[in-house]
C-alpha cells in the first residue's frame, strides 16, 4: 500500500488495547479496493496522494458498503451484549474482569474504525 494510504488507515493500536480481529477483515477488504483502484488506473499516477485515498476508499465503499454495514451491526450486538453482562456483575458487586474491559475497549475502536471506512 502507498504511504499515504497507510497513515490514513492507520492500524497500529493507540494505547494497549488488542486489535479487534474484525478488523483483519476490514483490510482485506481496503487491499482489494486498493487494486481495484490501482487496475482502472493502469499505470495512470492520480493527481494527488489524497486523490488516491478517496479514490480507495469510494472503491471500498462501493465493493463492500453491505458486508462492512453488517459487520458493524454484529459488533455493536457483541458490544451491548458484552456491556450488559459487565453491568449485571457490577450489580451484584462483581468487579468486571479486565479481559472483559479491554474486549468492550477493542469492540468499541473496532466499531468506530468500521464506521470511519464509510466516510466518504
Amino acid at each position: 500500500m502507498t504511504d499515504a494510504y497507510d497513515d490514513a488507515f492507520d492500524d497500529e493500536p493507540e494505547d494497549s488495547v488488542p486489535r479487534h480481529p474484525a478488523l483483519d477483515q476490514l483490510d482485506e477488504w481496503e487491499d482489494e479496493a486498493e487494486e481495484a483502484v490501482m487496475d482502472a488506473l493502469a499505470g495512470a499516477k492520480p493527481r494527488s496522494m489524497s486523490d488516491l485515498d478517496i479514490r480507495i476508499r469510494e472503491k471500498l465503499v462501493e465493493l463492500h458498503e453491505g458486508d462492512i454495514r453488517e459487520l458493524i451491526e454484529k459488533l455493536e450486538q457483541d458490544r451491548a451484549m458484552l456491556q450488559a453482562s459487565i453491568d449485571s456483575d457490577r450489580a451484584q458487586g462483581i468487579q468486571p474482569r479486565q479481559e472483559d474491559l479491554d474486549e468492550l475497549e477493542s469492540l468499541d475502536k473496532a466499531i468506530e474504525e468500521l464506521k470511519e471506512a464509510l466516510d466518504v
